[in-house]
């Protein structure tokens, strides 16, 4: 996986675990990249299973990012390597 879209992944997984799922705005204020560099990424990810992209129902135009039950297993094996060494 490359760089950017690891530190992607692990702000979502890290803003949904404070139970706020981001959008691609938020993604990109705590990245520090543009929108359309965060809305690449997070599709390489959804084609990836690791994230899913759902309507908002209080907001139709937006589309926060969700980190998907593979994202979860994921994201455990990578913890599980990196507390090894």
């Amino acid at each position: 996986m490359p760089v950017m879209q690891a530190l992607i992944f692990l702000s979502i997984a890290a803003q949904s675990s404070r139970g706020s799922p981001p959008g691609g705005q938020e993604l990109a204020a705590s990245i520090g990249v543009t929108e359309s560099r965060i809305s690449r990424n997070v599709t390489l990810l959804e084609e990836a299973g690791l994230v899913e992209r759902r309507r908002d129902p209080l907001n139709p135009r937006a589309k926060p990012v969700f980190v998907t039950s593979e994202g979860y297993a994921f994201l455990e094996r990578i913890t599980a390597l990196v507390t090894r060494h």
